[in-house]
């Protein structure tokens, strides 16, 4: 893939992606943690204390049921962890995609940086941002190609130090 078909992608992805970044980050902040109190007050609840911290002396449950809840608390304590660094670093991958975007954009002229973000962001065709603008086809369009060129040029320059695998840079 050219550096250009790079930067056609990755403006045409971009809402997805800070879809995707809002969903991930309400996930990670959704997954409960699972602490030592959590843990204490289930060990606490399957010796079958009362409030006033004496054990109960009789009960019909053996102490396998215990054993068998502690187990499948660590399990869920694992599992919850693993989802947590594999949500972790898959939004921290997508936050750096995001936040260099962003960036290129900004060093744009803002005007050529404003169209395509009408076009890519906002779904506007190329005629429909003239007309909102009321400018003519050719200045927005001239605007585009001048804001592509140097998104262009600055992500070639990654794909040069091969910081984007896949991405072969211009000759």
């Amino acid at each position: 893939m050219t550096a250009k078909e790079y930067v056609v992608r990755q403006l045409e992805g971009y809402t997805q992606l800070r879809n995707d970044i809002t969903t991930l980050e309400f996930e990670l902040k959704s997954l409960a943690p699972f602490d030592e109190l959590q843990t204490d007050d289930l060990i606490e609840t399957l010796t079958f204390s009362h409030p006033t911290e004496s054990p109960v002396q009789e009960s019909r449950i053996s102490d396998k049921t215990a054993a068998i809840a502690l187990s499948y608390h660590t399990i869920g304590l694992e599992q919850t962890r693993d989802t947590r660094l594999r949500i972790a670093s898959q939004l921290e991958v997508y936050q750096m995609l995001a936040n260099r975007l962003d960036t290129y954009l900004c060093a744009l002229y803002p005007e050529d940086a404003a169209v395509l973000k009408k076009h890519y962001f906002d779904g506007l065709s190329w005629q429909g941002i003239a007309d909102a603008e009321q400018h003519c086809i050719r200045t927005v369009i001239k605007r585009r190609n001048r804001g592509m060129k140097r998104l262009t040029e600055l992500y070639d320059r990654l794909a040069r130090l091969g910081a984007l695998p896949g991405v072969e840079p211009s000759m």
